[in-house]
């Protein structure tokens, strides 16, 4: 049976007590009908899971008691996603996939071909953390301000490999070896210019090709989130 997951916030789980949040108590006790006695996993912002026994649920008040609590550890490597803005239902499914593909945070970015110009941030961050609730993450990827792609060449990450998706590059997965910080950057549905690929090749970030076929916009930023989290793991 499937074991609700929902991110309470950090420093805020007790082994026992009353969590007040009105759109929980709603989605408890009218969505999914759950009872006293019944038990849901709350998670905080620090990684530490908790089975909790519901005793009630009234108003926006959530009565509950831990029963069991756990370390979630995550995968070690950092994948941060710059992905370029699209349509906006489409850039929605790109935060919800590669939140449950693992990604560490994610940064929307204008590039020169970049058609649509602004985002819904607090609808983004819903999607996010709804997705890391339903796909057993232990951390709520953070989501970053819209940047102009110019701006983040300017202020390179010496930390971090960085690798650009473009169809002109070689092997995407085998160019993340045992790299443990990783920065990948996903363009629009035109594709990158001529004067960003030069931009990037100066920088000395990596070009890569995500496989034979041209993909979409939305699809390259899943796949590459996912290759950048599981690809050569050390």
């Amino acid at each position: 049976m499937k074991q609700h997951r929902f991110f309470i916030g950090e420093n805020s789980i007790k082994k026992e007590g009353t969590h007040t949040d009105a759109e929980l108590a709603h989605q408890l006790k009218k969505v999914l009908r759950m009872r006293s006695g019944a038990t849901v996993v709350f998670f905080d912002a620090s990684g530490n899971e908790y089975t909790v026994l519901l005793k009630e649920v009234n108003g926006s008040d959530i009565v509950y008691e831990i029963t069991d609590s756990k370390k979630n550890n995550e995968e070690k490597r950092r994948v941060h996603l710059f992905a370029s803005i699209i349509k906006r239902e489409n850039f929605e499914w790109i935060v919800q996939k590669a939140t449950e593909c693992g990604v560490s945070d994610i940064t929307p970015i204008q590039t020169e071909r970049t058609v649509k110009m602004d985002l819904k941030m607090e609808r983004l961050k819903k999607i996010i953390k709804e997705a890391a609730e339903q796909s057993g993450r232990g951390y709520i990827p953070e989501l970053f301000p819209i940047k102009k792609f110019s701006d983040v060449m300017a202020h390179e990450d010496g930390n971090a490999m960085s690798v650009l998706c473009d169809g002109s590059g070689g092997n995407g997965a085998a160019v993340f070896g045992k790299n443990t910080d990783i920065r990948i950057f996903v363009g629009p549905e035109g594709g990158w210019t001529e004067h960003e690929l030069g931009s990037a090749k100066e920088k000395g970030i990596h070009i890569v090709n995500l496989g034979l076929f041209t993909l979409r916009a939305e699809t390259a930023a899943v796949i590459a989130a996912y290759l950048g989290v599981n690809e050569n793991k050390g």
